[in-house]
């Protein structure tokens, strides 16, 4: 919402363009809400919270940091096609999730895992399509029940 109703000095594209500015802010705590699942605590205790909190915490970061790095050479390495294209977060979290604890094992080579985690960021990559427009159907989840809750969905390490 806003005050600003003068539509000729503030048009509808600087609105939009404002709003896609905050689009990577939202659709991070979707992510780390959804995905990552920092709602579904498998502890009640509030040490037990706040370990399980900081460890998606550090893992959120951590998958961010990873595909900062290798995003250069996802576009060089597909810069060919017809759409640009950026690391699947997604898969990212789950290659990150199977291999944390050898990151941090004494056996394991940490920096052959880092490189091996990079390469299959770099192999699993999306298109970014941008301009897309899906027309919206306001009345489509109104008659919808309230969806059902599982306690086993999170991941725990």
């Amino acid at each position: 919402m806003t005050s600003l109703l003068d539509t000729k000095k503030y048009t509808y594209k600087e609105f939009k363009d404002l709003y896609f500015k905050r689009w990577k802010v939202e659709t991070f705590y979707n992510r780390f809400k959804n995905i990552i699942g920092v709602e579904n605590f498998s502890g009640t205790s509030n040490q037990f919270i706040q370990q399980e909190f900081n460890c998606a915490l550090y893992i959120s970061n951590m998958q961010i940091i990873l595909t900062q790095e290798v995003q250069e050479e996802v576009e060089e390495k597909y810069k060919k096609r017809v759409y640009e294209y950026k690391v699947n977060s997604s898969l990212s979290l789950g290659f990150l999730r199977e291999r944390l604890l050898q990151l941090f094992s004494k056996k394991a080579d940490a920096k052959k895992q880092l490189e091996e985690l990079k390469e299959l960021f770099i192999m699993n990559v999306i298109p970014i399509r941008s301009g897309r427009n899906n027309k919206r159907k306001a009345d489509k989840y109104r008659q919808r029940t309230r969806p059902k809750q599982f306690k086993n969905r999170r991941i725990i390490l």
